[in-house]
């Protein structure tokens, strides 16, 4: 009678702990619980607010994909597990907790370009595996995205280019009330500014030095010729007022664009140069009624607002011949008020760069710095692509015979950048070659084949990356 009544306490006990552990199951994802945040097309709401992701459930409450942000602690998931609906009808678990790589309602799987490590990856990556890159910063920040190679690893992608799936090429645009509503400061004014209160013609801003375009190179030869403002740390040869010390915070607030309307022109060169790469340094000058003097996209004509609204320093032979050029505009109110001719006449012209406004399915104001709609965007994209692929899966599994989606991949070729080049030839000890960007980028293609070359090869664990890589050790230039 002892031992049956151990044997009833151990089953009793077994019982029991299985029953905890399906109420906690139950708790993890209780339905309703937590907020519910609204993001234009999509509502992404948190299922599991105590989960414990120690634990990962072979079934889930809900038969969904699941997508995982590979980019933990990334705005909006952060450390939920939550449903992501969208208007077009698709939902999605999405998580940035890795854990759930290898669950079987893991389809997709979302990287954020600067952060794309080829020592931690989702591997193996099945058939059924979808990878989408979200990059809409530097091509400096992560040189393996620069190549072909490297954006052929990603199915679907949101970035710069506007060959993109989910092009974000205006991300920095925030829309044509940005650039048409606010009034320029008048020329006459202006040149009030020079004459009485010593301002230059232009005014160049950058704190970041040392950067793949080698911009302040370019810049400290045109001051040769003309007369700069500079309040950065770049060349800083003048001081910010005390309020806008810290430029990069305050580069939305509008005492720092009324200090560059001030300007008849603003020195806007981005820190890396490839097609469709702008940022705000161009955008800025068109809102407040300056014109950019461009280093950057050589496409950037493409997306302003008219033919003659953008000086390209691509279009002079020499920082001496640009510098010849903007003093004639200088002294010529007629020739320099024809660049804000947009401005006056409260129109877009260019259609190319209407059609790329209307097209994007977001809208925000600088202001506001609302740059979640990209993000919640692109994940009801992929999240459309990741129910298409399981449902296909669910099918297959009941009929081998259901013939599988075929994989699409980016074609690399289209986003390819160039690798850096010094503006001049450096003397001995430059900056340069401590930072040696040009070594940099060719590197990263010898990690984005490396990684390649783990997908052939089905491997299982991304901490080899090592090896392959060193079969591109001896690489030649």
């Amino acid at each position: 009678m002892k031992v049956i009544s151990r044997i009833s306490a151990i089953i009793i006990g077994v019982l029991f702990i299985a029953l905890l552990i399906i109420c906690s199951y139950s708790n993890e994802f209780d339905e309703g619980v937590g907020v519910t945040w609204k993001f234009g097309a999509a509502n992404s709401t948190p299922d599991t607010p105590t989960h414990n992701f120690n634990v990962v459930p072979r079934v889930l409450p809900k038969d969904l994909p699941i997508i995982i942000w590979w980019t933990e602690n990334l705005y909006p998931h952060l450390d939920k597990f939550d449903t992501l609906s969208c208007s077009s009808g698709s939902n999605c678990y999405v998580t940035p907790h890795q854990r759930y790589a290898h669950h079987p309602q893991t389809i997709g799987f979302y990287f954020y370009g600067t952060e794309f490590m080829p020592k931690n990856l989702p591997l193996p990556r099945l058939q059924k595996h979808i990878w989408a890159l979200a990059h809409e910063e530097s091509p400096l920040n992560n040189f393996a995205l620069n190549h072909a190679v490297g954006m052929n690893l990603f199915n679907y992608t949101a970035t710069y280019h506007r060959a993109s799936d989910y092009p974000i090429t205006t991300f920095s645009f925030p829309g044509e009330k940005f650039i048409l509503n606010r009034s320029p400061v008048s020329t006459s004014i202006k040149n009030e500014y020079q004459k009485n209160q010593g301002f230059a013609p232009l005014i160049y801003v950058q704190s970041h030095c040392e950067v793949p375009s080698d911009r302040d190179r370019y810049v400290e030869e045109l001051m040769q010729y003309i007369k700069v403002d500079s309040y950065g740390k770049c060349l800083h040869n003048k001081d910010l007022p005390l309020d806008l010390v810290a430029p990069v915070e305050n580069m939305f607030s509008s005492k720092f664009k009324d200090l560059i309307a001030k300007y008849k022109f603003v020195i806007s060169f981005e820190n890396a140069i490839c097609n469709d790469y702008m940022t705000e340094k161009l955008f800025r000058p068109l809102h407040v009624g300056a014109v950019p003097v461009y280093r950057g996209s050589p496409l950037a004509r493409e997306f302003m607002p008219d033919n003659h609204s953008i000086i390209m320093t691509e279009d002079f032979e020499s920082p001496k011949a640009l510098a010849e050029f903007l003093h004639q505009l200088n002294e010529n109110d007629e020739a320099y008020e024809k660049y804000l001719e947009f401005k006056k006449i409260q129109k877009i012209r260019n259609e190319n760069l209407r059609y790329h406004l209307d097209r994007r399915p977001w809208e925000y104001t600088e202001d506001d710095k609302n740059y979640g709609p990209f993000f919640e965007g692109f994940e009801c994209y992929v999240c459309d692509k990741a129910v298409e692929m399981y449902e296909n899966e669910k099918k297959r599994a009941q009929d081998p015979s259901t013939p599988p989606i075929k994989p699409k991949y980016t074609d690399g070729r289209k986003f390819a950048c160039p690798a850096p080049e010094p503006f001049k030839k450096p003397k001995e000890l430059d900056w340069w070659f401590i930072y040696d960007y040009t070594e940099q980028y060719w590197q990263g293609l010898d990690s984005a084949r490396a990684v390649r070359d783990m997908l052939l090869a089905n491997e299982s664990d991304s901490s080899k990356y090592s090896q392959y890589l060193a079969k591109y050790s001896k690489r030649q230039n």
